[in-house]
């Protein structure tokens, strides 16, 4: 599911993990594997125009920089 980020009054990032939840409480344990080659995308406010869309690295994170302030939405896909 989405989440919704709202960026502060200055240029920001957002970035993350996105991670195999194993036993599907939504809660990240001690050592979970990241998920390689995922899409992420970042979404206006709306959720209707991919703003900005990459791949996480082989750890499973992702970065997004230089983002205007503003409302995004991050969605995530495999």
């Amino acid at each position: 599911c989405p989440v919704v980020v709202v960026a502060g009054q200055y240029l920001g990032n957002i970035s993350g993990l996105v991670w195999k939840d194993l036993n599907g409480d939504g809660i990240r344990d001690a050592e979970p594997d990241g998920i390689a080659g995922a899409t992420v995308r970042l979404l206006d406010s709306t959720g209707t125009k991919t703003e900005k869309s990459l791949l996480t690295n082989p750890q499973g994170r992702y970065r997004f920089d230089s983002l205007a302030p503003g409302r995004y939405i991050v969605e995530f896909a495999r």
